[in-house]
């Protein structure tokens, strides 16, 4: 068996769009450490799948709702050694801190570079955890903007609606 399949990092996603799982497949077959196995599309299917395959990494969409993702994070942290990274279209910094405090390793926006999303796996697998520098830069970028008098949670709405989706998907990606 070729050793260098065996020292890959195994990585696991629990997405809900098909274009995205795409996307991320063909970024993680250039890098010679990742292995991206088998979609998940919801979170009871994820819990399945890291119990039985023990995916070193584990990629939840927060598009799942994000009281959904919270607390799965809270109940499967300290049952499977999985290190989870949450991503999502928009992310603020408290969500993120609060993704971390539920027990996630590792959080990031999807439209992160593919080097940084494949750094961010390899430092989980390793015991580490990964929040995206972007994140701060994006929100102190945020505050500095002058578009309107918008609360934050306007803000993210606003941000959603100039990227094309739906009322219905902006609601399940901000966890309405």
């Amino acid at each position: 068996m070729d050793t260098q399949i065996e020292r890959k990092i195994t990585v696991g996603i629990c997405e809900t769009q098909p274009l995205v799982i795409a996307g991320l497949r063909s970024a993680t077959q250039t890098s010679r450490n990742i292995a991206l196995l088998d979609p998940v599309r919801n979170l009871e299917e994820a819990l399945r799948f890291v119990i039985s395959s023990t995916p070193q990494v584990m990629v939840l969409d927060k598009a799942l709702g994000v009281p959904a993702v919270m607390d799965f994070l809270t109940r499967v942290r300290d049952r499977v050694p999985t290190a989870f990274v949450v991503w999502g279209a928009s992310m603020t910094e408290p969500e993120a801190l609060r993704f971390l405090k539920a027990g996630a390793r590792g959080v990031l926006r999807k439209t992160a570079e593919a080097g940084t999303v494949i750094a961010s796996f390899e430092s989980v697998a390793g015991g580490g955890t990964w929040l995206e520098d972007a994140l701060f830069h994006h929100s102190a970028r945020q505050r500095g903007r002058i578009r309107s008098e918008l609360t934050a949670r306007e803000q993210q709405v606003l941000e959603l609606v100039e990227q094309g989706m739906r009322n219905k998907d902006i609601a399940r990606e901000l966890g309405i």
